[in-house]
């Protein structure tokens, strides 16, 4: 008896901790804990495409966050989203790939400094899905500088011819372009380079490397030369076109949502904090990451104000009856006083005629208080 009894009692004390309830994702404290949490492992095996196993992203994951450690300095909340995004199109960041990267940007005033991330899309990333519509025989993309052979025209004659001579170094860019072959045709973009630049100058990455240029410290200095509008203007310039000509393209929801997420993300209007929420109920729509960059968008915050929002009203309505009767008892015995005043005393009321104004101007609230 005694040797099946011991198993049993063990079996007994090990029970509760493995039905422990588990501290919930968006209450992770840190990325690494994010990370490892069940939770985020599910939402993550969900949203990637078959040909990705979440073993390998998850390795893709910390390896960025390692590689770049101010990333761990946003909310755990706005980072997961980033990185929640990315595996649902399939691209895996910070990698020799080029197919997306994760980047810390801080924000606010000096003296309220916050770390937020922004998501590029590469211009591998963008060929990447590209190829996966199964509709494209070719994508290519390029920027066109004085010396190069160059025509292209819409309509009846529709074409675009590009030779580049020798070293584009030192020589003016012209224009950008981008050319897909479809299955059934092609298509292009082409933008006078002034416009890409204009483009350029919407960037949030942009405007925070102009801030640093100017900065005392050689390290801040530094970021503005390696910003990617920076140091990679051809492959950005590039990229541009392709964003712009996938609004033309027989695409996948996977190449269209990376382009609404990548024109968002340079101009700073996009918060990532509710993208877990989102994936959890299956209703992933890149639009709803979209806000205000002057507004700070904490998704945790946010539901916390609306719980405790919702339990101010129900214990409002609650209290509200009872504070009507409260008020309405003083109210009601002095009206009985003076109902019974002025029954005690009729010449009184007769005589001064104006005295049963004040008990007229109380009939009107026994009416309403009873409606």
């Amino acid at each position: 008896m005694s040797t099946t009894a011991a198993p049993m009692a063990r079996a007994n004390l090990v029970a509760p901790a493995a039905n422990a309830a588990q501290p919930r994702l968006r209450d992770a404290k840190t990325i690494f804990g994010a990370l490892e949490h069940p939770e985020f492992k599910k939402l993550m095996s969900d949203a990637l495409p078959r040909h990705l196993s979440p073993e390998r992203m998850l390795r893709v994951f910390l390896l960025a966050v390692r590689k770049a450690p101010k990333l761990a300095e946003a909310p755990v909340s706005e980072l997961v989203g980033a990185m929640l995004t990315l595996a649902s199109l399939g691209l895996e960041p910070n990698t020799p790939l080029g197919h997306a990267y994760l980047i810390p940007f801080e924000a606010g005033p000096k003296s309220n400094r916050r770390v937020t991330i922004q998501v590029i899309i590469g211009y591998q990333g963008y060929l990447e899905l590209a190829r996966r519509t199964g509709q494209m025989v070719s994508i290519h993309a390029d920027v066109v500088y004085e010396g190069d052979e160059f025509s292209f025209e819409y309509g009846t004659n529709t074409h675009l011819r590009h030779v580049p001579i020798g070293d584009r170094e030192g020589r003016a860019p012209l224009y950008a372009y981008a050319h897909a072959t479809l299955k059934d045709g092609q298509a292009f973009e082409v933008l006078p380079y002034p416009q890409v630049l204009r483009i350029r100058n919407g960037s949030q990455g942009y405007q925070s490397a102009l801030r640093s240029k100017d900065e005392q410290e050689a390290w801040k200095r530094k970021s503005y030369d390696a910003s990617p509008w920076v140091a990679y203007e051809h492959e950005m310039a590039s990229k541009t076109l392709i964003r712009r000509i996938a609004k033309r393209l027989p695409m996948s929801l996977e190449f269209a949502n990376a382009a609404a997420l990548d024109a968002m993300s340079e101009g700073g209007r996009i918060g990532f904090s509710g993208a877990a929420d989102m994936l959890a109920t299956g209703t992933m729509d890149f639009t709803m990451l979209e806000h205000d960059p002057a507004e700070t968008v904490d998704f945790t915050m946010q539901q916390d104000a609306r719980e405790a929002e919702t339990i101010d009203r129900q214990q409002s309505s609650e209290q509200q009856p009872q504070q009507q009767r409260a008020q309405a008892e003083p109210q009601q015995q002095e009206e009985a006083g003076e109902a019974a005043a002025s029954e005690a005393q009729p010449s009184q009321a007769d005589a001064q005629p104006k005295a049963a104004a004040p008990a007229a101007e109380t009939a009107p609230r026994r009416r309403t208080f009873k409606e």
